[in-house]
């Protein structure tokens, strides 16, 4: 069988302090921030859904706005970085393409 090369790139969303807290689950990796690798834009979408489905509106308040800041720029980065890129991701959890789940230094 031929080896194939999966390319892909990581994208981060930010949890907004709606309500004046966080949402927090060590065991499903939610956090301050989501990386996730994907394939491409529209697969990281999916899987950011599927990862804060149920804490998508928790919290979520007219003066405060919604709990999580969902917009994605079109390019992804190589490797896991801030929301707004330019730094290293060392706060939040990376979600792998294989199902792997990596804390940052959550909490610290």
């Amino acid at each position: 069988m031929p080896t194939r090369t999966i390319t892909t790139k990581f994208w981060t969303i930010r949890q907004n302090n709606s309500g004046g807290y966080f949402d927090e689950d060590a065991s499903r990796g939610i956090g301050l921030a989501l990386c996730v690798e994907a394939l491409d834009r529209d697969d990281a979408v999916r899987r950011l859904d599927a990862i804060i489905q149920g804490y998508d509106d928790s919290g979520s308040c007219p003066c405060c706005g919604p709990r999580w800041d969902t917009y994605l720029f079109e390019e992804g980065t190589e490797e896991p970085e801030t929301p707004y890129g330019g730094r290293p991701l060392d706060y939040g959890y990376v979600h792998y393409i294989d199902g792997r789940i990596e804390a940052r230094n959550e909490g610290a």
